[in-house]
């Protein structure tokens, strides 16, 4: 890997210079385990000469044990598989509920998961689309409308449709929603440009009103739509004591449902052509299907996934079949959306198992964007901080967090240079699962450490303004612009203020846990193997393997995304539904640190129990608010409730 650790030291951020640096050292990011021959830097986890320890690459299912004695090749689901087969189908977060001593834990516990976790592992992720597909079988309501008003234009063709004003968008409601959305979804997701949509297509609408077949309505309409999402988020209090925060309002009928009806009944359009708008209009529907039902539930899957897969096939067409200038704006525009795509696709099919469309295959053609022109007419420097660095360094964990799970739980080989690694890898990586009877539950050492090795790069390449300190991981970025002025940001297990939310420009909260989460997110599932091997194989664990459970431990407490602000803010965060899957899988390893002797003597001596015991309130908090809309949270919550009586609220245990 070249050296990336420099390119991002520079003082002076606010030279377009040092922009550039940090753009090309974010694209010359290796994410791929094409170097685990070559001499690496040890990772966190790792003791000198730990990279050499070699361990046997078989072992017999009937020879390791549990604490408790029980051997785990005793232990079998009545009908289940192989457990060297059983993952075959299932995403990583799903995997824990195959881990033999969970599964034999549920069983002594009496918990009736164990019947649906034996068709986990028959069926494997599908599982839970069609348990979700059976709580929404349908989709959002059609009879929620705008009362439109016809307008005549002169000059205007007869035996068209009138276009229309819609009363309730007057000029200042249309502008409010408009900074709403370029605040809050633009600001993670920059798929327009601000100046562009405010002088081609807002002007457009205002001047001539709202037409059936014009791309500036579908557009405007989208964006007003998630604008009033936003700012009914921003405007709505919660209430002390409940820490449920999710929205008031139904599932069935969420803010900005008619508007967005109203662009619904004209995306017909949208769906004959294959230009850049119509990438925008996809993914924004998208959006109008999942940001806005503050989770999105997976029977809605069916709706999103078709917008977001089709986004992806127009957007591949357009770039494959178009002589596109890359150093032009509209080239930049492109590359945003190209790289919006790619990044939706790729957390839908590492969380959902979903298939891919291959527009991951053009990575190495389109570039990552500079974002160059999005804010001509304001303050540029500070502006692209807080929305291209994000979602840039959003790209490159992205890219590492996908060769993370190829290569530690799907086995697969993504070395492109062969001569340059050594056959012990190819052999082994081709055929090894983690958290499997397979060679220990975990991967060869080798891999672990690259990956902590480029995790660690990540995190060092971050600029100024994205960085944090390990025990100050809690604080925002110091102090920050919010909509009301300066205000000193961080993140809280409870709200700063009663009854109200404090709201940052450019949704710097949201983006700012959604990266750390992220990175914490990584972390853990590189040394989550180990936890496995603790569980089943204790009496093989080591000084290294020990460090490594610490790190693992540590990384899955108190994620930014469970605390407050974001807590209050559940319909901005994106991929809310995934979330809660990874947090079941958390609060069970947790729990089997009070049952499992080594694992819970690792916890209480290296752990902060205080940290743990807060890290699974506020994720119980999340699973029970994501439970009123989506079936696969009830199905969670339904196993991990009994686990935490202690924790519940009063009523909840019955």
């Amino acid at each position: 890997m070249k050296d990336v650790l420099n390119a991002l030291c520079a003082n002076d951020l606010t030279k377009d210079k040092t922009l550039i640096e940090i753009l090309e050292s974010l694209q010359r990011l290796e994410t791929k385990v094409d170097a685990i021959g070559l001499p690496s830097t040890p990772s966190s986890c790792q003791t000198p000469g730990s990279a050499a320890v070699s361990q046997p690459r078989t072992l017999p299912v009937e020879s390791p044990a549990v604490s408790d004695g029980t051997a785990v090749g005793k232990y079998t689901i009545e009908g289940s598989a192989d457990p060297r087969k059983a993952y075959r189908h299932v995403t990583a977060a799903h995997k824990v509920l195959l881990w033999p001593s969970i599964g034999k834990f549920l069983i002594d516990a009496g918990n009736n998961a164990i019947v649906d976790i034996q068709q986990i592992e028959e069926e494997g992720t599908p599982w839970f689309h069609r348990l979700d597909l059976a709580k929404h079988p349908e989709s959002l309501a059609v009879d929620t409308h705008l009362s439109s008003t016809p307008i005549s234009l002169p000059g205007q063709n007869p035996t068209l449709p009138k276009r229309v004003r819609f009363p309730a968008l007057d000029d200042g409601t249309m502008s409010r929603y408009v900074l709403q959305y370029f605040d809050t979804y633009n600001a993670l997701y920059p798929l327009l440009d601000k100046e562009d949509f405010w002088n081609d297509h807002l002007r457009h609408v205002v001047q001539f009103g709202f037409g059936d077949s014009d791309f500036s309505s579908i557009l405007c309409l989208l964006v007003l739509a998630l604008g009033k999402v936003a700012d009914n988020v921003h405007s709505s209090g919660y209430t002390q004591g409940h820490p449920s925060s999710s929205p008031s309002d139904s599932p069935d009928d969420p803010p900005g449902l008619e508007i967005f009806n109203a662009a619904r009944k004209r995306l017909g359009f949208a769906f004959s052509g294959c230009t850049l708008e119509n990438v925008q209009i996809l993914l924004l529907s998208r959006y109008g299907l999942s940001f806005r039902l503050a989770l999105v539930p997976l029977g809605l899957s069916a709706d999103f996934w078709r917008f977001t897969v089709t986004a992806s096939m127009t957007c591949q067409a357009y770039i494959q079949c178009t002589s596109i200038d890359w150093n032009s704006h509209h080239g930049d525009l492109v590359r945003r959306n190209y790289w919006t795509c790619n990044l939706i696709e790729n957390w839908y099919h590492l969380d959902l198992d979903l298939p891919q469309t291959g527009i991951n295959d053009l990575e190495a053609e389109v570039a990552l964007p500079y974002l160059g022109d999005q804010y001509r007419n304001e303050n540029p420097d500070e502006e692209r901080f807080h929305v291209q660095l994000p979602f840039l360094a959003m790209i490159a964990i992205r890219q590492l967090t996908t060769s993370a799970h190829a290569a530690i739980f799907d086995g697969e080989q993504h070395c492109s240079r062969g001569d340059d690694v050594e056959a012990d890898w190819k052999n082994i990586a081709i055929t090894s699962k983690a958290e499997s009877m397979d060679h220990y539950g975990i991967p060869p050492i080798r891999v672990i450490a690259e990956l902590s090795r480029q995790l660690d790069n990540w995190r060092a390449v971050l600029p100024g303004p994205l960085q944090w300190k390990e025990k100050e991981d809690m604080v925002l970025t110091g102090i920050v612009e919010t909509m009301g002025g300066l205000k000193p940001a961080f993140f809280s297990p409870v709200p700063q203020l009663s009854g109200s939310r404090t709201n940052y420009r450019y949704n710097i909260d949201i983006a700012t846990a959604q990266l750390r989460t992220r990175y914490y997110y990584a972390r853990f599932m590189i040394h989550r193997p180990f936890v496995y091997k603790a569980l089943h194989f204790p009496h093989l664990v080591n000084k290294q393997d020990i460090e490594c459970i610490v790190t693992c431990l540590e990384s899955a407490l108190g994620w930014p995304i469970i605390m407050y602000p974001p807590k209050a803010k559940k319909r901005l965060v994106p991929f809310f539904f995934a979330w809660t899957q990874n947090f079941m899988g958390i609060l069970l390893i947790l729990r089997m640190s009070l049952e499992n002797n080594l694992l819970g003597r690792i916890s209480r001596e290296r752990i902060s129990q205080e940290k743990v015991e807060e890290t699974v309130r506020l994720m119980l908090d999340w699973i029970r608010d994501a439970k009123q809309v989506d079936a696969v949270a009830v199905w969670c919550w339904n196993i991990v409730r009994p686990l935490y009586p202690d924790l519940l609220l009063p009523g909840e245990l019955n």
